[in-house]
């Protein structure tokens, strides 16, 4: 049962006016909001290769393959000289090396745009309890933290896990619809 409230409809006709003329306004301020929006999170992974200089990941990827194919044809050891074994694993060290500094290169990107405020993340501030905020972590801390694969950040005695991170100004809270 349901106890009508006196001037319920004359609440509901104002809201309804005030409301209808807000829709056609601009926000003075919306922008401001805009800015700290976040769309899509990604994993700090899937960030590199989302938000990362598209170059270096092309080539980081092409570096895996190589190092991936080189590894496999390491012979075993048998029949060939010591020699050899030695030149084939060079080799496949040499791409892995290439990988894993291509990889530093492209965290060192993701890291810049973490500090400059282009991009945001956010985590679980360390030791984790349960029900404990995800915070979002400001950008000056990016100055003393670093990135830690998966997907952990650390430094300054302060550490993030379950990390995500995101593009910021990629969605409006002020959308209007007509």
């Amino acid at each position: 049962m349901t106890i009508p409230l006196p001037g319920a409809g004359l609440v509901y006709s104002l809201f309804k006016d005030v409301w209808s003329r807000l829709q056609g306004l601009r926000l003075p301020h919306a922008e401001a909001f805009q800015r700290w929006t976040v769309d899509q999170w990604y994993h700090p992974t899937a960030a590199i290769d989302q938000f990362g200089d598209q170059d270096l990941v092309a080539r980081r990827d092409e570096a895996h393959r190589e190092a991936n194919r080189l590894w496999k044809e390491v012979p075993s050891g048998v029949g060939i000289t010591p020699e050899e074994y030695t030149s084939a694993r060079h080799r496949a060290d040499h791409a892995s090396q290439r990988v894993g500094a291509l990889g530093a290169l492209l965290q060192e990107g993701l890291k810049a745009r973490l500090v400059n405020g282009e991009l945001i993340a956010r985590g679980f501030r360390e030791p984790f309890s349960h029900g404990a905020p995800y915070l979002t972590i400001s950008r000056h801390e990016w100055r003393i933290i670093k990135l830690e694969p998966p997907d952990r950040a650390a430094g300054g005695s302060v550490s993030y896990v379950g990390l995500t991170i995101g593009k910021v100004g990629t969605k409006s809270f002020f959308r209007y619809r007509r």
